[in-house]
């Protein structure tokens, strides 16, 4: 199943990746990448706990709408706070980001082989909602600090 999970998620990144950057840029940075994290989380927390070959894949459709929302509008945001003559180093220690989930990921199964599946789901909830807390109030310092904010395209 999770081969299909897979499958679903790359052939929707690949077909639909750039008419739906188009489409949700004429949204607001902000209201994309809240929606995007909650919809990310949301799939994710139903693969955690669902063994209902519909609804985990109904989940995939939703995590890669997610996905297809939020990646491409934290990297141009990012690209946009970031000085100019910084950028390099900054995007470097954000690629740490996919270390620190990896390493997550693997803490993840070890506590997955103790607690029930719908622990783990509100593990990922409650992950998912800290870091759409965690990015909102960045988001909003970036805004009191008179930063532009770029625009949500990033096709």
């Amino acid at each position: 199943m999770f081969s299909l999970i897979m499958v679903i998620n790359t052939v929707l990144v690949a077909l639909v990746a750039i008419p739906f950057s188009k489409w949700i840029g004429r949204f607001q940075s902000r209201s994309i990448m809240t929606v995007g994290m909650l919809l990310y989380t949301a799939g994710f927390t139903v693969l955690a706990f669902s063994n209902w070959a519909w609804l985990l894949i109904f989940s995939a459709i939703l995590l890669t709408i997610g996905e297809l929302m939020y990646a491409p509008v934290r990297l141009v945001m990012l690209a946009g706070m970031i000085p100019d003559s910084e950028r390099a180093a900054y995007m470097a220690a954000d690629g740490l980001s996919y270390n620190v989930a990896a390493l997550l990921g693997s803490i993840g199964l070890t506590i997955g082989a103790f607690l029930p599946s719908y622990a783990m789901a509100g593990l990922y909830i409650l992950m998912g909602l800290g870091a759409l807390i965690f990015f909102r109030m960045l988001l909003r310092k970036a805004e009191e600090q008179n930063q532009h904010l770029p625009c949500a395209d990033a096709s």
